[in-house]
Order: C-alpha cells, then structure tokens, then sequence
C-alpha cells in the first residue's frame, strides 16, 4: 500500500467514523426527546436488573480531561 493509498483509507476511516458519531447521537436525541432514555449508573442498572428485556443499548462513556 502506497503513502497515497494510506491517507485515502484514513480518510475514508475518519469519515466513517464521523458520520457514525453523528448517526448516533442523533438516535440518543431522539430517543432522549421521546423519553425512552435512563441516565446514571445506578437507575440503568436497577432497570437492567428489573426489565432486562427493555434496554436495547447500553452506552458507558468515559470523558477525556484536558491536562494542562
């Protein structure tokens, strides 16, 4: 694989990857918007340990921190 060859495929990668973030929280919007969304620790797990069957995604995200 050439350099040129290289940076297209990392080209099309990011923009992949772009457009699946962007797909994303445009359905958590959504669904936040709709009210189908639980926030916190512990109210998903109290619903993952009562309606196991209701929760179609489970999202733990982890913030990055700006060290200075």
């Amino acid at each position: 694989m050439t350099f040129t060859e290289n940076s297209e495929y990392a080209m099309q990668n990011e923009k992949r990857n772009t457009n699946t973030g962007r797909m994303l929280k445009d359905v958590l919007v959504q669904a936040q918007s709709e009210g189908r969304t639980t926030f916190g620790i512990y109210e998903c797990a109290q619903l993952l340990n009562t309606a196991p069957d209701d929760v179609t995604l489970c999202a733990s995200f982890q913030w990055e921190t700006m060290e200075m």
